[in-house]
């Protein structure tokens, strides 16, 4: 991979978001998987804000491309202040002259970028949580069936209420292939959830 998906540069810089707060442990691959769920990613890139960046605040910082308008809009409104690697992360427009923009755009500015679609990610979405279901109750409901990489319960930008949906990622494919099997349909906190792939209409990928 050279830092871009198949269709080149021109397509890694069509719909981006700046990504800021990240922990220096965070990977590109790590990235990716976080902001899967919003679309298809032709870019992804982490880089390692300077101590002078008021934006990176000496924390990783990193940028996402997605190949569609309608994915990059939703990632802006509901990753924004979602947990990434125990840290909550910052996603804004692309291209307020941020210090750390540039790094976050150059491959090998800290990490190694590389193009988004073909990566591994075992995820799943969860549809039909309740209001009261947290990202610790969702992770105990799905790491009875093998270790998970990422939980998450999607929330509201505006008023952080749940947005009754969630992801999951598991380490393996076949935790993950269990999980469709056993647990769509399963109860949680009194309601009955929905599991899916992601990137299946019904998943709600495209927003």
């Amino acid at each position: 991979a050279d830092g871009h998906g198949p269709n080149g540069s021109a397509a890694g810089e069509r719909f981006p978001v700046f990504v800021g707060g990240l922990s220096r442990s965070t990977t590109r691959e790590a990235l990716l998987q976080h902001f899967s769920a919003a679309g298809e990613v032709a870019y992804c890139n982490v880089a390692i804000g300077g101590e002078q960046d008021a934006t990176a605040n000496g924390k990783g910082i990193g940028k996402v491309s997605f190949t569609t308008e309608a994915a990059r809009r939703r990632a802006l409104d509901d990753w924004n202040g979602s947990e990434l690697n125990g840290r909550r992360i910052l996603v804004r427009e692309f291209g307020g002259g941020g210090k750390g923009e540039a790094a976050a755009s150059t491959p090998g500015g800290g990490g190694k970028g590389g193009g988004g679609g073909s990566a591994a990610s075992f995820s799943l979405f969860v549809g039909g949580l309740a209001k009261a279901t947290t990202r610790d109750s969702l992770s105990r409901h799905f790491g009875s069936i093998g270790d998970l990489s990422f939980c998450n319960v999607m929330t509201d930008r505006e008023t952080g209420e749940s947005r009754c949906v969630g992801k999951v990622v598991f380490a393996t494919e076949e935790a993950q292939q269990r999980a469709l099997a056993e647990l769509s349909g399963s109860e949680l906190d009194g309601r009955r959830i929905l599991v899916r792939e992601f990137g299946s209409p019904a998943a709600g990928a495209r927003g």
